[in-house]
């Protein structure tokens, strides 16, 4: 009873703290330890209805991992013995427990294993496949090494590879299918995980320094890990140009740069959409089979209506602003730049996005569900990054506004690579019979105070993401 008393102080306290620091003080294992953090009592198994004492569980894992025949018993809550079992099945181990005519199958839970070389090949695989890098896996790794994990080192594991980008696709790819989504699924409320998605911003970095240093490491770290997943995770941090332009895809065969294009167009975010523009013109000369989905992305971002509430434009615009006042409910990335906050929401909302697209969900409801659930949030907030970060509005994330963006810095690309354009078609798409007009956009070149939309060549212009159109006249005809 006193353990409990205890653990129900400590979670009342830490609720006071910030969450930055809330986290810090939950991922310090000696701390967690201690007051019992992590472990409950009780797992329960609420698919199957079934409850059984943490210990207990743990012990009959352990038993069945240890045990020559892999075979053990635990007793439920109810009194109901259960025989745990470590099977195999096409190469893919698993835990099985059965009573009676019950059976219930569980993940292996390989870092309990006493074997050393069991536990390093399953980590090094979930390492892989979820592309788990960084100070917390060499972490687990050393701890690993040296033996089988504790069950609160075990949670804490769990929890980190929940906090990688792969994991959260999956999360949010589940919620959005079984149609009961809410806001605390769609929003991880861990820092981690937006260092993972866009890169670690290091102290005193501007825009300019994180897109050359730590965007351009992210990149490439994404390009070892895998081609194809690795071109579609960089793809979401397209919302300023000059990370954009730190994406070498000469790097990748041509064959893993087309089926992306092609992804990209059938089933891509409209960040990356924005991307894929301005990478496709530039390497036109070393991807000439790219113009094709190039043209065709292009006319994708012009025929949608930014007053549409079922259209792309509102869809972005309405994500953005529930992500980033969810991130500032929690106030987990407090303390960081503006514009790299501004990025990891974008890249979040953009990954959301994906999965809305891929399902039948009806885009009307969720836009209006976004703005009305976290737009007071997202409104605040802004407001107070004014006293840092003075040229970006709350409005700017209007859909109508992004739309000017993304003319803006396809005109920009064109303007850059316009001897790169072979197909007559793009040309008259992007250029017109007078060579300046795009789409109802009026675009006076000489006025530009840059070249190509990076505007973070400018002194001032490593405050904004969305900035790249910053000194482009246009006007609707």
């Amino acid at each position: 009873m006193a353990e409990d008393d205890l653990r129900v102080r400590v979670r009342y306290a830490l609720a006071v703290f910030p969450a930055l620091m809330r986290e810090s003080i939950m991922n310090d294992e000696s701390f967690a330890h201690h007051a019992s953090l992590i472990s409950t009592q009780n797992i329960t198994l609420h698919k199957a209805g079934v409850s059984f004492q943490r210990g207990s569980f743990y012990s009959g894992i352990r038993d069945a991992l240890a045990l020559s025949d892999n075979v053990s018993t635990i007793t439920d809550d109810a009194g109901q013995d259960w025989l745990v079992s470590i099977e195999n099945n096409a190469g893919q181990r698993y835990t099985r427990l059965k009573s009676n005519d019950r059976v219930i199958h569980l993940p292996d839970f390989w870092a309990l294993s006493p074997d050393s070389n069991t536990r390093m090949k399953e980590f090094e695989r979930e390492v892989c496949e979820l592309n788990f890098i960084g100070r917390r896996s060499q972490e687990f790794r050393d701890l690993l090494e040296r033996g089988p994990l504790d069950e609160d080192q075990f949670d804490l594991l769990n929890l980190e590879f929940d906090a990688t980008p792969v994991k959260v696709a999956a999360s949010i790819r589940h919620s959005i299918g079984s149609g009961g989504s809410s806001i605390e699924e769609l929003v991880p409320g861990n820092r981690n995980y937006f260092e993972r998605l866009v890169g670690i911003l290091q102290a005193n970095d501007t825009l300019y320094l994180y897109a050359n240093n730590s965007a351009r490491e992210h990149v490439d770290q994404l390009f070892s890990w895998d081609h194809d997943k690795g071109i579609k995770c960089a793809l979401l941090m397209s919302s300023h140009s000059l990370i954009v332009a730190n994406i070498d895809i000469k790097l990748l065969s041509a064959e893993v740069v087309e089926a992306a294009f092609d992804w990209v167009l059938k089933s891509g975010d409209f960040i990356s959409k924005l991307g894929a523009v301005e990478l496709g013109l530039r390497n036109l000369d070393l991807f000439p089979q790219l113009e094709p989905y190039v043209e065709s992305i292009i006319r994708q971002v012009i025929l949608d209506d930014p007053d549409d509430e079922s259209g792309r434009f509102s869809l972005l615009s309405a994500l953005v602003v529930m992500v980033s006042g969810e991130v500032a409910r929690l106030n987990i990335l407090s303390g960081s730049s503006p514009f790299w906050v501004r990025l990891a929401v974008i890249a979040h909302a953009s990954l959301i996005e994906r999965e809305i697209i891929s399902s039948s969900l009806s885009t009307k409801e969720i836009v209006s569900w976004c703005l009305q659930a976290r737009g007071n949030f997202y409104y605040w907030k802004s407001l107070l990054e004014l006293r840092v970060e003075p040229r970006w509005q709350p409005d700017f994330i209007s859909s109508s506004q992004i739309r000017f963006e993304f003319l803006g810095r396809i005109s920009s690309a064109c303007a850059e690579n316009l001897e790169k354009i072979k197909t007559e078609s793009l040309r008259q798409l992007l250029l017109g019979e007078g060579g300046k007009r795009f789409t109802g956009i009026s675009i006076y070149i000489s006025s530009w105070p840059f070249r190509g939309g990076s505007c973070a060549r400018r002194r001032d212009a490593s405050r904004n993401i969305f900035c790249s159109t910053a000194g482009v006249r246009a006007k609707e005809y």
